[in-house]
């Protein structure tokens, strides 16, 4: 059958539309697909800077597999997986910086592998960025961080000298090599930190401020030093009012001038007829032991304006002694002080009157009245810890410890506080307390496992504790990891805790004291004493909780 000529026209027609429809879709899909990841990753970020990690991390994981291959899409996801998957991030940020071959590329896949705290890795990844940024400020500052981790101190402030040095150097670099430099055995060495932070005190930026107020801070400055140091920061450009009353204090610490000649120079940097300035002036002059002065300048009746000035008042009265006085003023009326807070002042001037029985009378009546009050009741808490009664305070923090919504701040307190005192058995017996309150809370189990191996007690189940957090963590957390390295040492096997520890990439210096004792204890065991003692270089042994203590010294004997 012959077709007709319009026929045959829709015929071809219709055969071009469909050639071009069958090679235009792939086309067509594969745009629609990379469009569609550039949105779900831009999605993603903005997630992630509201904090909705989930939702950003099933954005940033489905923009990815749309389109694997866009270099911004696959960082998106990188950053993430940072956070949420860390050991997963390091072969992620391997094969982006494949594809680009940028040096923030390769920062950020040295970052993810440092996270991970494994020296043989940092090493491998160390050499890769010798051989790719010899000279970038970055990348030297980063194998400055490594050569610390593996324990050679000089060759990571030589690193750290030649980043601060490089043209690209950041404040924070440069920064970092005066801090390094400090540790150093070698007093050449320090002094050229320190004169490299001299030289950055020229400036007039925020990093002269910085480094200004740092260099106040400088170990064994002399008079002189002090004295020209405290002047250029006063005055810097940027430097504010707290900066000129730190000079106000070096000039009379060092006998420069008397604070009474010094006394108007501090009072014209305040608005004497702002009660908030006076209010600051009050705290300051309280702080140089210099009450009288502030009583002098603000009267009753101004002090009861308002609330703020009046509590400083009352303290330039309570530094200046007069108690007595405080007793009859503390009756008056008009005072900007609610019932709760009078009743807690007149248990401490009582005290301070020397009428313990009195003030305990009056203090137990106030927390009793105070009833469920959590306002109240941590108000008390506060002052209580501010004038060391830790009895006291102790006894609020049990009562809030009662009330749901202060539950888990009051156990917290309590340990912190039974820390302080060096009262194990009560720390212990809070974190036992606490391990019933939130059986799922792994940080708890592991306070509890951590306490318990310090005192000698329930060595093996807190062992298991420890085997337990760990398998059950997606990565080894620091404070896991300390508790097993003691169970093994507690148990005898300081060869077992030392494997635990050695091979991990962290800079010592920067861990808690009680946990780098332990380590150094673990290290004396093994015969490694020069590194133990590295290992405590700058630790106070006063930040030692007493078990911390008897545990390295007793593998040190």
């Amino acid at each position: 059958m012959t077709m007709s000529p319009q026929a045959k026209r829709r015929l071809i027609i219709g055969g071009a539309v469909l050639t071009v429809l069958l090679v235009a879709t792939p086309f067509a899909w594969r745009e629609f697909k990379q469009q569609r990841a550039i949105n779900l990753a831009e999605d993603a970020r903005i997630l992630l800077e509201d904090e909705e990690y989930g939702a950003a991390w099933e954005a940033a994981k489905a923009a990815y597999a749309l389109d694997p291959k866009n270099i911004e899409v696959a960082r998106t996801l990188a950053n993430i997986v940072d956070l949420a998957e860390p050991n997963k991030a390091p072969a992620l940020w391997e094969g982006i910086y494949e594809l680009s071959g940028e040096k923030a590329d390769l920062l950020a896949w040295f970052d993810s592998v440092m996270r991970l705290e494994n020296k043989a890795d940092l090493a491998r990844m160390t050499e890769r960025l010798a051989t790719d940024l010899p000279d970038a400020s970055e990348a030297l500052h980063r194998r400055a961080q490594s050569a610390i981790i593996h324990g050679q101190l000089e060759e990571g402030i030589q690193l750290s000298q030649q980043a601060a040095q490089a043209a690209d150097a950041s404040a924070d670099i440069q920064f970092a090599y005066v801090q390094i430099s400090q540790r150093s055995s070698d007093a050449e060495v320090r002094e050229a930190g320190l004169v490299w932070l001299r030289q950055m005190a020229q400036r007039s930026d925020s990093t002269g401020l910085k480094a200004a107020r740092w260099l106040l801070k400088a170990p064994n400055t002399s008079r002189d030093q002090l004295i020209e140091a405290a002047e250029k920061l006063a005055n810097h450009p940027l430097a504010e009012r707290e900066d000129m009353l730190t000079e106000i204090v070096i000039r009379r610490s060092t006998g420069e001038q008397s604070m009474e000649e010094l006394l108007a120079d501090a009072q014209a940097l305040f608005t004497l007829d702002d009660p908030a300035e006076l209010v600051e002036l009050g705290r300051w002059l309280n702080l140089q032991r210099r009450s009288s002065d502030f009583l002098a300048l603000v009267d009753f009746e101004t002090a009861i304006s308002r609330r703020d000035l009046f509590l400083v008042w009352v303290d330039s009265m309570a530094y200046s002694g007069q108690w007595e006085a405080l007793q009859q003023i503390i009756e008056r009326p008009r005072l900007p002080l609610d019932p709760f807070t009078i009743v807690l002042f007149r248990a401490r001037i009582q005290d301070e009157l020397g009428n313990d029985r009195v003030s305990n009378l009056i203090w137990g009546q106030a927390i009793l009245a105070a009833k469920e009050d959590v306002h109240k009741l941590t108000f008390a808490y506060d002052y209580a810890s501010k004038l060391n009664w830790n009895e006291k305070a102790r006894d609020v923090l049990e009562r809030l410890a009662l009330l749901p919504m202060a539950q888990r701040k009051a156990y917290e307190k309590i340990i912190e506080l039974d820390q302080s005192t060096g009262d194990m058995t009560a720390m212990r017996d809070a974190l036992r307390r606490m391990a019933k309150k939130y059986p799922n809370d792994v940080s708890v189990a592991n306070d509890l496992a951590y306490t318990n191996l310090l005192m000698g007690e329930d060595i093996e189940a807190s062992a298991e504790t420890a085997y337990r957090l760990l398998q059950e963590s997606e990565r080894p957390y620091l404070a896991n990891l300390m508790t097993l390295a003691l169970a093994h040492y507690q148990a005898g096997r300081s060869d077992l805790a030392l494997e635990q520890l050695y091979p991990l990439a962290i800079d010592w210096s920067e861990v808690r004291p009680g946990w780098r004792a332990i380590y150094a204890a673990i290290l004396a065991a093994n015969g490694h004493d020069k590194e133990s003692q590295y290992i405590m270089n700058g630790v106070n042994p006063d930040d030692l909780l007493p078990p911390e203590r008897e545990i390295l010294k007793n593998a040190r004997k």
